[in-house]
């Protein structure tokens, strides 16, 4: 189990932390205390997260204790995650407020991984990198890395990221964890202003903020090793940075790993969709399907709750979408989302059934 230098925060009994004001901290010499590059990268972190607010009016230090530690445990493994308060008003404030109450983020897709990890993190002959495809503050990063694998975090939000890089610091990952600033896609001219990506120079584009990241990243240029796990994130609903699913930006992120997905492919992909019932961007993930069954993937569906057959045609994708009409409401709400884990065959362990019965 990794140590957590107690000079970083006050840990109270049920795990929780107190936030940290780090400008003030004094950092007490101890062999417990991480060495003075993990306390360099941790002050750094968090100057960057203050930095960013103050450009939306936001002072950091101001805000409470500054920050928030959550300890997590899995088992033996236990770490720590450095979050933002809600007073702090990040981007999806839900999701490190429900990590510092319950300690996890998305129960069930946090069972696979941790079932995936356990398995194959540190074990001869597994692939051992893990793609963290809209990262926000790295919550499922920092769960590889604590079971041993190395993580790839990708996300266009400057700010989160300051904080998971603080996470990073404090449990000393980083040789585990890479940071990559910038929205993943196949395409180099885009403008995110934070919760939209749109083609470059679309003129009723809202400007771009100061804690928005601008540049592309495309897998196929940064993964240079076998993969385990892929988890590319729903952005529309929680608004996580880097726009996976978003109003077509998610075949832009897949195929830039195209190479990936064809030569060596992930064991595991989990992503989510988001499709808007009025038909907007609903063919999108019809090309992801195609490269996924094109790759032997099975795929599981967490709102139907079955294994589906992967759609090769708009008629067969039509056909999967009328499952959901019992699941989500047009006249409550515009848009529909689902959760899919998929399986290659080359993994040794599936969480899911054998056979597609939808």
């Amino acid at each position: 189990m990794k140590r957590i230098p107690w000079c970083f925060f006050l840990l109270g009994a049920a795990g929780f932390a107190l936030g940290v004001l780090l400008g003030r901290l004094e950092l007490v010499p101890s062999a417990s205390c991480h060495q003075k590059e993990s306390e360099d990268a941790f002050r750094l972190a968090y100057q960057a997260a203050n930095q960013v607010a103050e450009a939306r009016g936001v002072k950091v230090f101001e805000v409470g204790f500054g920050v928030n530690v959550r300890i997590l445990s899995f088992g033996r493994k236990t770490y720590a995650m450095v979050l933002p308060r809600r007073e702090s008003q990040v981007t999806a404030p839900e999701v490190p407020e429900a990590i510092m109450k319950t300690g996890r983020w998305s129960p069930e897709e946090t069972r696979g991984a941790v079932e995936i990890f356990s398995r194959n993190c540190g074990k001869r002959g597994a692939p051992q990198l893990v793609l963290d495809v809209g990262s926000h503050v790295g919550y499922y990063s920092l769960l590889a890395a604590a079971f041993g694998c190395k993580a790839f975090a990708f996300d266009g939000n400057k700010e989160v990221l300051a904080y998971l890089n603080m996470s990073i610091a404090l449990n000393d990952f980083s040789n585990r964890v890479r940071v990559f600033e910038g929205i993943v896609s196949k395409a180099a001219d885009f403008q995110f202003d934070g919760w939209t990506a749109l083609p470059k120079n679309v003129s009723n584009a809202a400007p771009v903020p100061s804690h928005a990241a601008t540049k592309a990243v495309v897998l196929d240029d940064v993964v240079r090793q076998p993969v385990l796990y892929v988890k590319a994130s729903n952005c529309h609903h929680f608004a996580i940075g880097l726009l996976v699913d978003v109003e077509g930006w998610e075949p832009a992120a897949f195929l830039s790993g195209r190479r990936i997905f064809t030569k060596e492919s992930p064991l595991y992909v989990f992503f989510e969709m988001t499709y808007y019932l009025l038909g907007t961007w609903k063919y999108e993930y019809l090309e992801v399907m195609q490269m996924l069954k094109a790759a032997g993937y099975m795929c599981k569906s967490s709102i139907l709750q079955t294994v589906i057959t992967l759609p090769e045609t708009k008629s067969q994708f039509d056909d999967l979408l009328r499952d959901y009409s019992s699941h989500c409401d047009p006249t409550k709400i515009h848009y529909c989302q689902d959760e899919f884990l998929c399986v290659h065959p080359s993994a040794k362990f599936s969480p899911i059934a054998s056979k597609p019965v939808r």
